[in-house]
């Protein structure tokens, strides 16, 4: 019996790593529970520096981050090793490495660690150039990064049971620059870029792919909560009057992987881009999903299958 709650729980981590559970804000009420998958997944073998890491992180975790005073934490745990798919004595092996190399030291038992300041100043250092490198803030002076957006989309559609793709056109940018000069225009820009990630904070990512043309990344979002953001998105650049006295809004299209059975980056990108240019010829400062033209379509059956296997967001989310 005590070994299937050991699966259960085990299950449930590694369906958490594959992005097939959502967590939710305290305030949201979900109105469709759905069941993750509970069949283990075969994964790649760990190598022992990737053994190392865990050992490492979860000493790092449990010694400083969730305590006020530095404690020990269980480096061997039989747990962690049906987890990892290694073995206990791979584990002991990480552990001993690790005390070898002053990150961490000997707990109250055999099996316990304590970490030391060292392996804080390494994991602080760590988290910081993490951080600069995939959250650098844009601006107007930022290059545009289509090969890396398009990455992006690949690797999340591949990782996450559902992903939308936002795209961004600032309305009236020519009438800023022709009016104010390029100064002005740089102004413009980074007003807009300041209220798109205001809006979207760490839910998301923004990526500039032209001159005045953005794509945000929303994993685990379906197309009606990618809208809903994109909604938001469009009356916060409104409101900000990145122009002045010239109206800047913006024109916004989504596609969400619940509306397509695309698994091309590419022709993702094209959807979500058409569904720009239509709000971009109807009138701009407005939102259309694709498909363009439906007003609340069902997801396919493929996906509506694949979301069976999954925790599902509600549309208040935001």
């Amino acid at each position: 019996m005590f070994a299937a709650v050991v699966q259960a729980v085990n299950s449930v981590r590694s369906a958490i790593d594959a992005g097939q559970i959502k967590f939710y804000e305290p305030t949201d009420h979900q109105e469709v529970f759905q069941r993750a998958e509970t069949k283990r997944q075969p994964q790649e073998p760990h190598s022992q520096p990737d053994v190392e890491n865990f050992v490492a992180g979860k000493a790092y975790a449990l010694g400083f981050m969730a305590v006020d005073e530095a404690r020990d934490a269980w480096a061997v745990d039989p747990w962690d090793a049906q987890y990892l798919g290694v073995t206990v004595k791979e584990l002991s092996l990480a552990m001993k490495a690790l005390r070898a190399n002053g990150l961490l030291q000997s707990g109250a038992r055999p099996d316990y660690v304590r970490p030391t300041d060292k392996l804080l100043a390494e994991h602080s250092s760590r988290a910081r150039e993490e951080a600069t490198l995939t959250r650098s803030k844009l601006s107007h002076s930022s290059p545009p990064a289509k090969d890396e957006l398009m990455k992006e989309v690949q690797r999340a559609l591949k990782q996450h049971p559902t992903f939308a793709l936002v795209v961004l056109d600032v309305d009236n940018f020519k009438s800023v620059n022709d009016t104010k000069g390029h100064l002005g225009g740089n102004v413009c820009l980074d007003k807009f870029i300041d209220a798109v990630e205001t809006v979207v904070g760490s839910r998301g990512r923004v990526y500039r792919w032209g001159g005045d043309e953005f794509a945000i990344c929303l994993p685990d979002f379906s197309t009606t909560e990618a809208v809903t953001t994109a909604e938001r998105i469009r009356a916060a650049v409104e409101q900000a009057k990145a122009g002045g006295e010239i109206a800047v809004t913006t024109s916004i299209g989504v596609c969400g992987s619940d509306r397509t059975d695309s698994k091309s980056p590419e022709e993702f990108f094209d959807f979500a881009d058409k569904a720009m240019y239509k709000s971009k010829h109807t009138g701009k400062n407005c939102v259309t999903a694709w498909p363009i033209g439906t007003k609340a379509a069902s997801p396919l059956p493929s996906q509506r299958n694949r979301r069976s296997r999954t925790l599902e967001l509600d549309s208040r989310r935001f």
